[in-house]
């Protein structure tokens, strides 16, 4: 199953209706933004026919002020719903978009051990993002005495 191709395709669907944006003037914006991209093509994506690369996810992000990740999962869900991308296991939504955030690991196991957790954070995001160490703030942190 392509799971995520098609939450990607309904979610256009759905943000260009909601937008009152036909496929022409959809195609135009992306114009607008440097980014080619037919009306027909847009109609295909839409009706599952084609899917989209990468660089058309970004743009069509841009173009309707969302995120890209918006755009990859279920639109309307509550945080318990059952949810599946392509080549991952079916979790929770909230635990999907924890893990499509890079903000916790999918696995139970992974998310459970904190050293794993935080090793999943850094490899999510690029170093320059790295928020660096910090001791606790309750007045527990270790000493050294000088």
């Amino acid at each position: 199953m392509n799971h995520t191709s098609d939450y990607v395709r309904q979610n256009l669907k759905t943000l260009r209706k909601e937008s009152k944006m036909s496929l022409r003037v959809m195609s135009e914006a992306l114009a607008r933004r440097g980014f080619k991209m037919s009306h027909s093509a847009i109609g295909e994506v839409e009706r599952g026919v084609r899917r989209i690369n990468i660089d058309e996810l970004t743009a069509i992000a841009a173009v309707f002020g969302v995120s890209p990740a918006s755009l990859l999962l279920p639109r309307n869900m509550s945080p318990e719903d059952r949810v599946q991308l392509s080549g991952t296991p079916e979790t929770t939504a909230k635990d999907m978009v924890d893990w499509v955030r890079g903000d916790e690991p999918l696995e139970p196991e992974v998310r459970a051990d904190s050293f794993l957790a935080e090793g999943f954070r850094r490899g999510s995001l690029p170093k320059w993002l790295w928020k660096p160490w910090s001791p606790p703030t309750n007045g527990n942190a270790l000493r050294v005495a000088r």
